[in-house]
């Protein structure tokens, strides 16, 4: 069988970061040989998102087809599963395209239908062969162009809602750009000293550049980051290159200080709608923290990854840690919810 470079990629992420037990390349479900639960359901739901991508967001995401053949033929890139430490199960799928010259499935319209499309037959596929069974469904890309990429996470914010609304525990989500390089390839390269399975291509590939004295996971500033640094902030710890992340805490530290993040702005921080919609950030903009509980608990981490700094802030009456999943084109947003806060009146 063929295994291309990028399907490899999420292999071993999913296995050494994120900690799956069971990994498949190219998962279908056997039709006919295995139950499909909710059916009515299921196709009720892809009636709805079809009506609703071409209603509000002028898009057709499905061609002519009968929504129950839509979820049989679904087949996903990479599909993991992970028991986790309090027993539970949690299903991690994840396509992905790997184009040099960004992501193109067609024009951008065509490339916008097709990525949901991918994403809502998967949804609803693995809800009807595992139904109940927290999942995360993933489109992974390491290039989208800008606009592409901000209409692509506004409509995953539609179907989040919709998923939500029918109590089916799937979270989609967008990973590319800056995101795919930190959250996917920089976590795998750091691994690959400490693996010695050599049928996964990538990290192999990763292990003979060490060999041949490459450093492939070395950190290094972009000659492009310091005069675009130094020319759009007043901020030295910008200036030198440091990562937007940095910008973010001292912000958030500076409005605790001054009082401005009351508890109604609170609440909305603690919602996954709200960060899609005003920071375009795909968790929640603050976690809630149990002081009480052990360190061992690890409260910053989401499906056992870090998704938040360890150190929780003290907001009011309560302790919250702060999303760390920031990258550039998260800053824009950020600043004007910034400016918007130091506007309100204390």
């Amino acid at each position: 069988m063929k295994v291309e470079a990028g399907e490899s990629l999420i292999l071993s992420w999913m296995r050494h970061v994120v900690g799956c037990q069971i990994v498949q390349l190219n998962w279908k479900p056997s039709v006919g040989r295995w139950t499909l639960y909710d059916e009515q359901m299921l196709e009720s739901f892809l009636e709805e998102m079809k009506a609703h991508f071409r209603e509000r967001r002028g898009r057709d995401i499905f061609n002519q087809g009968e929504p129950s053949q839509l979820i049989r033929q679904g087949e996903i890139d990479v599909l993991g599963l992970r028991l986790g430490e309090d027993g539970g199960l949690r299903l991690f799928a994840v396509d992905i395209a790997n184009h040099f010259a960004g992501l193109n499935l067609g024009m951008r319209d065509r490339t916008i239908a097709r990525v949901l499309k991918k994403l809502v037959r998967s949804a609803v596929s693995l809800h009807g062969y595992f139904p109940g069974t927290p999942t995360e469904v993933m489109f992974a890309s390491p290039k989208v162009d800008h606009r592409t990429q901000e209409m692509l996470t506004e409509c995953i914010a539609d179907l989040n809602e919709a998923l939500e609304g029918r109590s089916m525990p799937i979270r989609a989500r967008l990973v590319c750009n800056e995101e795919f390089g930190a959250e996917i390839v920089q976590n795998v390269v750091e691994c690959a000293d400490t693996v010695a399975d050599t049928s996964e291509l990538f990290l192999r590939s990763i292990q003979l550049c060490h060999i041949a004295g490459i450093a492939p996971g070395e950190r290094r500033q972009s000659a492009r980051s310091g005069p675009r640094a130094a020319a759009g902030s007043d901020n030295a710890a910008d200036e030198d290159g440091d990562r937007v992340g940095i910008h973010i805490q001292r912000q958030v530290q500076h409005l605790i200080d001054l009082g401005k993040i009351p508890q109604e702005e609170i609440i909305r921080l603690l919602d996954q709608g709200y960060s899609t919609r005003v920071f375009r950030q795909s968790y929640p903009v603050l976690k809630r923290h149990d002081p009480s509980l052990p360190k061992s608990m690890k409260q910053h981490h989401v499906n056992g990854a870090g998704r938040y700094y360890s150190r929780p802030y003290r907001i009011g009456d309560g302790h919250y840690y702060l999303c760390s999943q920031w990258v550039d084109r998260h800053r824009d947003h950020f600043d004007r919810w910034v400016a918007a806060r130091l506007r309100e009146e204390a």
